[in-house]
């Protein structure tokens, strides 16, 4: 038996002495997940209704069960008022009614000032914001009511009011003139040659950045004549090079970097890539050595890649040291794609046995307030609300804070939480800690849409897991939104295919649409490429048009699609995506497969080509 001791931690805010202590083995509060059911219990409170209401889109009904619910002074009044704020504009712009806008007005002022603060003060400010703009748009506010509410409700000042209004009301765009290149090397050079090098390096980075790679390199090639070593543009060489299969000229500036500058983002990338290249050629020996350079800084980025490409660099050449890295792998990284695949069974996996420790967390001040707000809300069927406050929380490295935040299914805090504990060794990396964070919810969903379409509903939710952690409303800085991540543009095209009569700005989150619009878009992807699941993940993450750009410009990549092949040489295009991003998530999606499997059948037996049947045919229309 192995006990893990947490570090203990204490949360203050404000002033106030008075804490709660949350108690790691405290009873879990019985959950109503208000999305995953058909129909209403009977005995659903005022509040669920209310919910209910939002999500089922009865604006008026919505509205009028928030003014009442907000007589009850629930512990999380704030998120109500959030809500009744969307539904009223939402009706708002229905019916276009001044009197019930003055009665929104009127009851949201009497309450604005006690809620003002909390985890829901920048969704109720954009809700309210929306509420007032909606309003004027429908002539029922004028200019300048609406400035006079914007800064009675808000105390805003003149500037933010203004940006208010320019973020509604955008002006024209005006082209901005790109800010001068520093770095260029010694300065020495002259004048004409500096500004024809800033000239070709401007144009090179947006070719490479357009993917245009053969004009990229010929940009570099020739800037690189004029400052032969600056680092930024024999990265631009290199990539292009090596992506349009000039293998020795990449080797060649990817040589040049690293002689010039041993550390940074360009160097440890050019290290990566040269050893990449060198394994494809066949020169194991030569793949090792800057391999290893990046194993012995311990780069973030590349370490475990590193390792893993070392070993089969090791096992090309049939060297007796090649299971002693092995080994290494399946025991520091036992739960990457890499480490999954080196074992020889599951029962390599950490088999400590842990016990939770009977651990409690003092809670001050908001910290102890928001505890009691997410018992309730979970209670009452308010989970995206539950998941945004535990979202807030801060990370602490403890299995036993991450075990307490799982029973709760705030999946994004959880696995975020579990994940720093066993970076911090604060956790065992058993399999019996670590199944616990890849989420059933919503199976029966899954599972019916996945039938529809011809996927394996493993790997939906092993999508779902890598892409949004289970999080009902997150959001992504390019918005995608929901469970699947949908992008607005193109779930505006899926609802369309699909016949669904969706309000996009306010249900693409919602299961029931992001489930089916995320699961089509993945098997018509997977169609595409003729059953080859890894080639579909990077274009669902990284786009289609990128990812089939990229492979038509090397034979060694042009015909993955058609061999579907799980050797060596034919995955090795995943470490040499352009995109790091990509690469990641098309590994960590894999591995989710694997450990998923895993979880549903313990008896589970990994094969070398697990993933040819995660989709089955085109889905019929």
């Amino acid at each position: 038996m192995k006990k893990i001791a947490m570090v203990v931690v204490t949360l203050i805010t404000g002033f106030s002495m008075a804490a709660n202590k949350v108690s790691f083995t405290e009873k879990k509060p019985k959950i109503l997940d208000i999305y995953d059911v058909k129909k209403l219990p009977a005995a659903a409170s005022a509040s669920t209704k209310l919910k209910w209401a939002e999500i089922k889109g009865e604006w008026k009904s919505c509205r009028q069960q928030g003014t009442a619910v907000l007589n009850q002074k629930l512990p999380f009044q704030g998120w109500i008022l959030h809500t009744f704020i969307k539904c009223a504009r939402k009706e708002i712009e229905e019916t276009k009614s001044k009197a019930t806008l003055e009665k929104v007005l009127d009851q949201s002022h009497k309450v604005r000032v006690a809620l003002v603060e909390g985890p829901w003060k920048g969704p109720f400010r954009a809700e309210y914001n929306r509420l007032l703009i909606s309003a004027q748009r429908v002539g029922k506010l004028s200019d300048t009511e609406v400035d006079k509410f914007f800064r009675d409700e808000q105390d805003l000042s003149d500037d933010n009011v203004r940006f208010i209004w320019a973020s509604i009301y955008p002006a024209s765009k005006k082209v901005k003139k790109d800010a001068p290149v520093t770095g260029l090397g010694s300065g020495n050079a002259p004048k004409k040659a500096d500004d024809r090098f800033l000239s070709l390096s401007d144009t090179a980075r947006v070719q490479h950045r357009k993917m245009a790679y053969e004009e990229s390199l010929k940009s570099a090639q020739n800037a690189l004549k004029i400052h032969p070593q600056d680092i930024v543009m024999l990265w631009i060489a290199g990539r292009s090079a090596l992506f349009l299969g000039q293998y020795e000229e990449a080797k060649k500036h990817f040589t040049n970097a690293v002689e010039i500058e041993a550390d940074g983002p360009e160097s440890e990338e050019s290290n990566f890539r040269l050893g990449l290249i060198h394994y494809r050629l066949g020169n194991y020996q030569l793949a090792i050595q800057p391999l290893e350079a990046l194993i012995e800084k311990k780069s973030d980025r590349y370490e475990l890649s590193s390792w893993y490409w070392v070993y089969r660099s090791l096992q090309g050449m049939k060297s007796d040291k090649a299971d002693a890295i092995r080994q290494h792998i399946v025991y520091k990284y036992p739960y990457s794609y890499y480490g999954l695949k080196l074992l020889n069974n599951f029962e390599e996996l950490p088999q400590d046995k842990f016990v939770f420790e009977e651990k409690s967390l003092p809670m001050f001040g908001v910290f102890a307030d928001s505890h009691t707000r997410i018992n309730a809300l979970l209670k009452n069927g308010w989970i995206i609300e539950a998941q945004m406050e535990a979202n807030d929380w801060p990370l602490i490295s403890s299995v036993e804070w991450a075990h307490w935040l799982a029973e709760r299914r705030l999946w994004p805090a959880a696995i975020r939480a579990i994940n720093r504990a066993v970076d911090d060794e604060q956790a065992p990396k058993t399999w019996e800690i670590m199944s616990e964070y890849f989420p059933l919810d919503y199976s029966d969903e899954i599972k019916e849409v996945a039938a529809k379409y011809k996927v394996d509903p493993v790997l939906v939710q092993s999508l779902i897991r890598q892409e949004s952690a289970y999080g009902l409303k997150a959001y992504s800085t390019s918005q995608a939104a929901g469970l699947m991540q949908m992008i607005p543009t193109t779930a505006a095209e899926l609802a369309r295919n699909l016949k669904l009569k969706i309000d996009l700005e306010e249900e693409i989150f919602l299961p029931q649409y992001n489930l089916p619009m995320g699961t089509s878009y993945l098997a018509e992807i997977i169609d595409d490429y003729g059953g080859h699941v890894p080639l579909a993940l990077a274009s669902y993450n990284a786009g289609p048009h990128k990812i089939k750009t990229w492979l038509g410009l090397r034979p060694e990549t042009a015909n993955l699609k058609e061999k579907k092949s799980t050797e060596l040489a034919d995955e090795l295009w995943m470490d040499e995506l352009p995109f790091y991003e990509t690469s990641s998530y098309v590994k960590a999606i894999l591995r989710n497969v694997i450990l998923y499997r895993l979880k549903l059948d313990p008896k589970y037996q990994l094969q070398p080509n697990f993933w040819l049947d995660l989709w089955q045919k085109k889905p019929s229309t």
